[in-house]
């Protein structure tokens, strides 16, 4: 062999130092890409939960409205009276001038 083709044989062969710094190259490399990416998943995720829950809420205030015109509607005088003669009850006007307040005091 010649000299050159010694240089090329010594060449070729890598360090393990030089194999250390080529793996270590690498996995910064990898991580410097994966990083961004899962932080743009994580993101992603949590404006999902957020859109989730602000569906939700609009659904319980919804809920919430409709509860409460059925419980004005049933406090209405014609449904309470319309209830009573489906029960068999009987309602009576009440007089001010005959009822009488009682106070206790302490």
């Amino acid at each position: 062999m010649s000299e050159n083709d010694q240089g090329i044989i010594h060449t070729a062969s890598i360090s393990i130092k030089e194999k250390a710094m080529a793996i270590s190259m690498l996995v910064a490399i990898f991580l410097a890409l994966v990083v961004p990416v899962s932080q743009s998943a994580r993101r992603r995720e949590l404006q999902l939960q957020q859109n989730q829950i602000a569906s939700q809420s609009v659904l319980i205030d919804e809920e919430r409205r409709l509860l409460q015109s059925q419980l004005t509607e049933m406090s209405l005088p014609e449904v309470t009276l319309r209830q009573s003669v489906l029960q068999g009850l009987s309602l009576e006007k009440i007089f001010f001038d005959e009822a009488k307040i009682v106070v206790v005091q302490e």
